[in-house]
C-alpha cells in the first residue's frame, strides 16, 4: 500500500485509505483530445505538440496518484502528496482542531472535492481527493473513537 508500513507507527492501524479522482487527469486528456481533433478535422501537424504534452500530463497525473497516501489511521490523519513538491501533513486525532470538505457543482457530482484540515496554526489543503465526505467522515469517527 504504498509504503504505508513504512510510516506508521507500533499498534497504529489503517482505518480508512483515501486516493486521488480521477479528475486529475482531464488536463491531458483534453490536451490529446484537441490534438486527435486537429489531426482528424484540419489534417495539421500542429496538432503533434498538443498529443505530446497530453501524454506527458496523462502520465504526470498517473505517477502523482501512485505517490499520493491519503490515510486515516486509529492515531493520526496523514497526507502526502506530491513529486516535486512534496507536500505533507500528520496529525495526531487528539490534535485536530477542524477539518472540512470544499466540493463545487461539479466535485459533487462526479465525487470529487477539496479537504481542508487545521491544527494548532497549521492549515492545509489537498484537492482533488476522491469521496471527500466519506474521508471526512472516517476522520470523525476515528477522532471519535480516539477520545474514549
Amino acid at each position: 500500500m504504498k509504503n504505508v508500513d513504512n510510516i506508521l507507527l507500533p499498534n497504529e492501524v489503517v482505518v480508512y485509505h483515501g486516493n486521488l479522482h480521477w479528475m486529475i487527469y482531464k488536463t491531458g486528456a483534453l490536451l490529446s483530445l484537441f490534438a486527435l481533433v486537429l489531426f482528424y478535422v484540419a489534417f495539421a501537424r500542429g496538432g503533434f505538440p498538443f498529443l505530446i504534452f497530453g501524454i506527458v500530463s496523462i502520465l504526470w497525473s498517473w505517477w502523482s496518484s501512485k505517490v499520493t497516501i491519503f490515510l486515516v489511521t486509529n492515531k493520526r490523519v496523514i497526507m502526502h502528496q506530491g513529486i516535486i513538491r512534496r507536500q505533507s501533513f500528520e496529525i495526531l486525532l487528539k490534535k485536530l482542531e477542524s477539518f472540512n470538505v470544499d466540493q463545487p457543482l461539479i466535485g459533487r457530482l462526479f465525487g470529487y472535492g477539496t479537504l481542508k484540515v487545521s491544527s494548532a496554526g497549521s492549515f492545509e489543503s489537498f484537492h482533488t481527493i476522491a469521496n471527500p465526505v466519506e474521508f471526512r467522515r472516517q476522520i470523525s469517527i476515528a477522532a471519535d473513537t480516539a477520545q474514549v
